[in-house]
């Protein structure tokens, strides 16, 4: 999970339609661009399967159904993890990759922080429930994420070997692109180059959506 840059401009159906339809295509439209298809709380692509989550819960009692930055592209499992259970922090105004730490540990998830407010500890207790499952017990969809998961960086950590023994501009490229904010699971890419102690030589290419 990492900070998500979001559009200024609040798609028109939001401030024009009566009732409390958010969903509209210039919503959807804008989201996918914004956040480059991709689920802002696990980072994986959603592909054409997605949905809108609200951040702050539908049933917290603040009129925030149409507010657009309370909306988010997610993909339906993350989805159905938050649920209206969870009050996390707002990746449009902090950096959830500097604040939480991302690893894979052998077959083990890793996410921790050294904060102590509430809603860091719920975005940590809810990434790792996604990750790995209630009471670390991973279900079906739980295992398959983290597979991807463990593929992606596998292939990273591989790249960044090759890196390591020959530090050539070719090298150089294939691990920039990896690091493009189109790409899938930064988080933990985020935190593979700080332990690396190389932060110096990616410094420019790990500063998605910060401003």
């Amino acid at each position: 999970m990492i900070r998500v840059y979001k559009s200024p401009h609040t798609p028109t159906s939001l401030e024009k339609q009566t009732g409390k339809q958010y969903n509209n295509e210039d919503v959807k439209a804008q989201l996918v661009k914004d956040q480059h298809c991709k689920c802002y709380l696990c980072e994986q692509n959603t592909g054409k399967v997605f949905e809108i989550e609200h951040l702050t819960p539908q049933n917290s009692g603040i009129n925030n159904i149409k507010e657009w930055n309370n909306l988010l592209l997610s993909c339906p499992y993350c989805n159905r993890k938050k649920s209206d259970k969870f009050n996390i922090l707002n990746p449009l105004f902090n950096n959830i990759e500097d604040i939480i730490e991302q690893r894979i540990v052998e077959c083990h998830i890793s996410i921790s922080t050294s904060e102590e407010d509430h809603e860091t500890n719920q975005t940590v207790i809810l990434l790792n429930r996604i990750y790995n499952g209630t009471n670390n017990i991973r279900d079906t969809k739980s295992e398959l994420l983290f597979k991807d998961v463990q593929r992606e960086i596998n292939n990273f950590m591989g790249w960044l070997l090759n890196y390591k023994q020959n530090p050539s501009p070719e090298n150089k490229g294939i691990l920039t692109d990896s690091l493009k904010v189109v790409k899938e699971f930064l988080g933990f890419k985020y935190w593979i180059i700080k332990d690396s102690g190389l932060e110096p030589h990616f410094k420019d290419a790990i500063q998605w959506n910060k401003v």
